[in-house]
């Protein structure tokens, strides 16, 4: 039975067979430039063994001519294989990042670590640079070895003999190259992420680290890192050059040994001066693609090692058949008997959560915190995957819709606010291409932004910086509250709003959330703010990842209030002002 590994390997092949014009291109290319060598090597011979013996000046003119020739195709053969090999690779890179790029998206719901999948990224450059750069090429040229060491048989066995024994560690010394595990270049890489990451933590929390006097630790834990990685450079850096060293003397020893065959065999009569010199080239174009191999060998370790990775992340995010278009959601969300475990986990952070909403409903989710009301959040607009249950808009799955569809009917804004690098217009039109300036303002009106963003010096066309940091924290909130009402959504999902709330913001947002239930639109929010649950009708209450109590929110404060009056009288402790992850929710 063929398993799931293999199978998403099978994805990168047939990838691959997509490029395979261009793979039969390079193959008669390689055939033909396998074959120069020999004509080179017959030129030589006729040098030595005809134009000298019979001293003819136009012999020779006609074979300079020709060798001329045929140096001139083989430079001209190498630049269009070189040709094919960079297209090759954009072809096939463009075929596996698609899928990858989406398997990376969606690779939050199934590895523990998003980087986890974004190392795929850097694997796949890593294949395509094998395929594009001079690896590719030095194996290719590999391939015309036996027919080389065939054309030496015919020069005398014993050359073919002598040839054989240098082709042979060298060969045994690029399949090590290649299929070692403990290649300091394959750890490298591992060292050089974990610099990156320890890298753009620092300059993204740069002032934090500053204010707290963090600097000096940090600075020692970056150059812990730096320190690991020049290690690893460094050996892998020694190993090379050693390896290229062997590499290159047992080239050179290799023609050396020719000469002395060859002259060996001459002493007998058993071959010519002629039949030296061209066994001698032919040693050298045989052995030259070896040694070429052998240092472009960490590249294709890297590839190979990326090629294996990659397989992993699309068995782990197999592909998602696209769906029948279904018709706009209008009518209700229905969550049912959800069970949901944080991503690369197996603790269960939501149990059996059930509740229905209907058009114009507006819900506040509430808790103490670490009660699974993000986890809910990210549920309902199918950010985490649940392991039980369903969540339904209009009847159907969400796993029934294609998420680009989907994406239309869903506003969300997330706790913290997470913008791009780009403008203003660009973050609330969600960067639609074919965003219109009307809807763009609409929905930055609705969002109460209107008046702010035409005062910034250039409007809507303001950069915001990267993450939105030329902007503060509260600014942030209102251009993604202006992104999530982007399009008038069926379904706004907020989750904790209050936080970075202010005199300004927190108005805005009910002022939203009332114009979406005047239009039909359901509206999720969770959090305790006064602020969120007076703009509801309904209240969820969370307890230990399960539903404590759910009904209009008149009803359910009313029950919450005679619950925490009957628990005095029962001699437990008084209820604290801000419930616990496990106490009775306390919702004013």
């Amino acid at each position: 039975m063929q398993t799931s590994s293999s199978k998403h390997h099978g994805e990168m092949r047939a990838a691959l067979a997509a490029c395979r014009p261009g793979l039969i291109g390079v193959g008669m290319v390689t055939a033909v430039l396998t074959l120069l060598p020999v004509a080179a090597a017959i030129y030589v011979l006729m040098l030595f063994d005809v134009v000298l013996a019979s001293r003819s000046g136009a012999t020779l003119a006609a074979l300079f001519g020709l060798i001329v020739v045929i140096y001139a195709a083989q430079a001209w053969l190498g630049l269009i294989r070189d040709r094919l090999l960079v297209r090759i690779a954009a072809v096939f890179h463009h075929r596996v990042a698609e899928r990858l790029d989406g398997a990376i998206a969606r690779s939050i719901e199934t590895v523990a670590s998003p980087g986890d999948g974004l190392q795929a990224a850097r694997d796949l450059d890593a294949v395509r640079h094998a395929f594009a750069g001079r690896a590719a090429a030095a194996f290719c040229d590999i391939a015309g070895v036996p027919l080389l060491l065939l054309v030496m048989v015919l020069f005398h066995g014993w050359l073919a003999l002598t040839l054989l024994a240098v082709a042979a560690p060298l060969a045994w010394l690029t399949a090590r190259t290649v299929r070692s595990g403990r290649n300091p270049a394959l750890m490298g890489t591992t060292a050089l992420s974990d610099r990156n990451v320890s890298t753009e933590t620092g300059l993204r929390h740069a002032e934090l680290i500053r204010v707290l006097g963090m600097h000096a630790r940090a600075a020692r834990a970056r150059a812990v890192t730096e320190r690991r990685l020049a290690g690893i450079e460094l050996e892998a850096a020694d190993r090379d050059a050693m390896r290229a060293a062997i590499a290159r003397g047992l080239r050179l020893i290799g023609v050396g040994a020719i000469f002395a065959v060859g002259a060996w065999l001459g002493i007998d009569n058993k071959a010519s001066a002629g039949v030296i010199a061209a066994a001698a080239l032919l040693a050298d174009a045989t052995l030259r693609p070896l040694e070429g191999a052998i240092a472009a060998g960490n590249a294709v370790a890297l590839a190979r090692l990326g090629w294996q990775r990659i397989g992993a992340v699309l068995a782990n995010v197999p592909p998602e058949d696209m769906p029948l278009p279904l018709p706009a959601p209008a009518t209700r969300l229905e969550v049912e008997n959800i069970s949901l475990a944080a991503p690369g986990t197996r603790r269960i952070v939501l149990r059996d959560v059930s509740f229905s909403l209907k058009a114009g409903d507006v819900l506040t989710v509430a808790g103490g915190s670490a009660v699974g009301k993000s986890a809910l959040i990210r549920a309902i607009v199918g950010g985490w995957r649940t392991v039980a249950g369903q969540v339904r808009l209009d009847g159907a799955a969400l796993a029934q819709w294609d998420m680009l569809q989907l994406g239309r009917h869903i506003g969300y804004m997330p706790q913290v606010p997470e913008l791009f690098d780009g403008t203003v217009a660009q973050n609330i039109a969600r960067f639609d291409p074919d965003a219109t300036p009307d809807t763009v303002i609409a929905a930055a009106t609705a969002a109460g932004l209107h008046d702010w963003i035409v005062r910034l010096p250039d409007g809507y066309e303001s950069e915001i910086g990267v993450g939105g940091n030329r902007l503060s924290l509260g600014e942030r909130q209102r251009v993604a509250l202006a992104r999530a009402l982007y399009g008038d959504p069926f379904l706004l999902v907020f989750d904790e709003p209050a936080v970075y709330g202010d005199a300004v913001g927190l108005p805005a947002l009910n002022a939203a959330i009332r114009a979406a239930q005047a239009r039909g639109a359901i509206v999720v929010v969770s959090g305790s703010a006064n602020a969120t649950v007076g703009a509801s009708n309904l209240l969820l209450i969370l307890r230990n990842g399960q539903v404590q109590d759910f009904g209009s929110k008149d009803e359910v404060r009313n029950r919450l209030a005679a619950a925490n009056a009957r628990a005095p009288a029962a001699g437990d402790a008084p209820a604290p002002a801000a419930p616990a992850a496990n106490a009775p929710a306390k919702v004013s």
